[in-house]
């Protein structure tokens, strides 16, 4: 889990083994209680891949660092724990079609 100084869980990581942005948004659309809002344009160098609500709270899949090999998934605003909680339980339940 990705925490803040204060010690507050912000977000998680998951192995990134999707190959574009359309597919990370494929992956979010079937995970139960997720709504896809905008997904990056390819080539862009925004690092942000997709953005979507869980939960009646706006999440973001991005890319840090360029490292290709995980993805952090958090909220810019300050979200209940429970809410990441629970959208991590349903991220790790949803299929895969790659190793995941």
């Amino acid at each position: 889990m990705l925490k803040s100084e204060q010690e507050i869980c912000t977000g998680f990581e998951i192995r990134n083994n999707f190959i574009s942005s359309g597919s990370i948004s494929r992956f979010i659309k079937r995970t139960p209680g997720c709504k896809v809002i905008s997904k990056r344009k390819m080539f862009s160098k925004n690092e942000i891949h997709v953005t979507f609500n869980y939960k009646e709270t706006e999440f973001q899949v991005w890319e840090p660092f360029g490292d290709n090999s995980r993805l952090l998934i958090g909220s810019e605003k300050e979200t209940n724990e429970k809410t990441i909680f629970s959208l991590a339980n349903e991220i790790q339940k949803t299929k895969c079609y790659f190793v995941c």
